[in-house]
């Protein structure tokens, strides 16, 4: 049985920080807390200490923290401090703010560890006829596709979120948000495009459905499916993401585990009910590489990646476990309500009792429709703050029980091509180590870039 770490936040080395710390957690305290009114909804902040965190004080404490944490290090910075400092500052956690700012993930299949294993002529790059793994994994880990491997394959420059044509080809077509376009979806939406019934769409009408006018217009169209009150039409304020912070929906306090460590060992039931399982054991009776995948239903990004993490599921489940951790929700309605729940209809408070996680689990199984095998965390997601897996992450853990590969804090570092590319690489490092495997690298069709 390997060894589960301490749980808690890694020691601060600076009387500044620690000094941070502790007053953060005295203006936290109780009664600024206001404990479980009883009525079925998590506790929540008391009218105090809403009026303080929305108040002008809250901001110059927030830049207080930020200055303070100018004189640390820029790695020594705890995550869960980068995001408080932030949202006192009035900002509204894009992909460059709070922990965001900087990386939170990582691999041991980096260019570096590529470039040595496979650059046998010492070139710099790596060709097609140099890689000794599977032939049809070379694809996946040429990120830009120019049939040679360089830095720039590992660099992964964009966020989870960030937008396209492509990407907005697929809201318009994904109606029931499920993270999936099917057949069905792509005819309605010709359909719904072709207005006038004609049979056939135009260059115009082809290019002012990704007007954002427009795009607003089509996904409105089905009409708002949420009952109760909307979400606040400026965001949320200071006071619910503050709240959200503390609660660990908008994302673990501590950082998890990173490259290399040992995987924290854990037994979570299935959604089912009908078993127990034990990381440690699951991977000792499967003898595979285990992927981890956290994430919850009103996490928008996590069901808009579920067609990317199924597949990665249905292509690698032979020669690598999978196992889905529902944690608690990013967006209930009783925080950080979304708009985009709010006219999907998925208008959920966040579960105070294990039975209720439960039934939101299952839920969002048979709505995204998941053959992942998923288990439950405890209420107070004890796996999920071992692993920082709030609102959503990927890890790869290798045969040994070791973190192989990290993917940063969802929703902006959720991205399952990443983990795709850390799978294939560990699967050539596997087959090249085999016995009988040769260095005759891969055969290439067509003349392709040669190093």
């Amino acid at each position: 049985m390997r060894r589960t770490p301490e749980t808690g936040p890694r020691a601060t080395s600076t009387p500044v920080r620690i000094a941070i710390a502790a007053l953060a957690v005295a203006i936290l305290a109780p009664p600024s807390i206001a404990q479980d009114p009883g009525d079925g909804r998590s506790a929540g902040l008391s009218p105090e200490a809403r009026e303080f965190w929305d108040s002008d004080l809250s901001s110059r404490l927030g830049d207080w923290i930020d200055g303070r944490m100018e004189s640390t290090p820029s790695g020594e910075r705890p995550e869960w401090l980068l995001m408080f400092a932030d949202i006192l500052q009035g900002r509204q956690l894009d992909a460059a703010d709070g922990w965001f700012s900087r990386p939170t993930g990582g691999t041991r299949y980096g260019w570096d560890w590529t470039r040595e294993r496979f650059d046998g002529d010492g070139d710099g790059v790596v060709a097609a006829r140099e890689w000794t793994g599977p032939a049809e994994d070379f694809g996946l880990v040429d990120a830009d596709g120019d049939r040679v491997l360089t830095g720039a394959d590992f660099e992964w420059p964009e966020h989870a979120l960030a937008g396209g044509p492509g990407v907005a080809l697929y809201y318009l077509a994904d109606a029931d948000a499920n993270g999936k376009v099917t057949r069905a979806e792509f005819l309605q939406l010709f359909d719904r495009l072709d207005g006038g019934g004609i049979g056939f769409l135009s260059r115009d009408e082809l290019k002012g459905a990704f007007d954002p006018g427009t795009m607003n217009r089509l996904m409105m169209a089905g009409g708002i499916k949420g009952g109760g009150p909307p979400p606040n039409p400026n965001g949320p304020s200071k006071s619910t993401l503050v709240r959200g912070l503390f609660s660990q929906e908008i994302g673990s306090l501590w950082p998890g585990p990173g490259v290399d460590e040992p995987a924290p060992d854990f037994t979570l039931p299935s959604v089912d009910g009908d078993r127990d399982v034990t990381l440690s054991s699951y991977q000792e009776r499967t003898g595979k590489p285990v992927v981890l995948i956290f994430g919850n239903f009103t996490c928008g990004p996590f069901r808009s990646q579920a067609g990317n993490v199924e597949k990665l599921y249905r292509r690698y489940r032979d020669r690598v476990g999978f196992l889905l951790v529902y944690v608690r929700e990013a967006h209930p309605t009783d925080g950080w309500h979304m708009f985009d729940n709010f006219r999907q209809g998925y208008n959920l408070d966040q579960p105070t009792t294990f039975g209720r996680r439960v039934e939101v689990a299952q839920q969002c199984r048979a709505t995204l429709d998941l053959d992942i095998p998923m288990l439950v965390d405890a209420i107070d997601d004890p796996v999920g703050t071992l692993y920082s897996g709030m609102p959503a992450r990927l890890y790869l853990i290798d045969r040994d029980g070791r973190v192989a590969f990290k993917s940063g804090r969802g929703p902006f570092g959720f991205k399952p091509e990443e983990l795709e590319q850390a799978i294939a690489l560990m699967q050539s490092s596997e087959a090249s180590t085999a016995p009988g495997n040769g260095d005759e690298g891969m055969e290439v069709e067509g003349p392709g870039p040669q190093g």
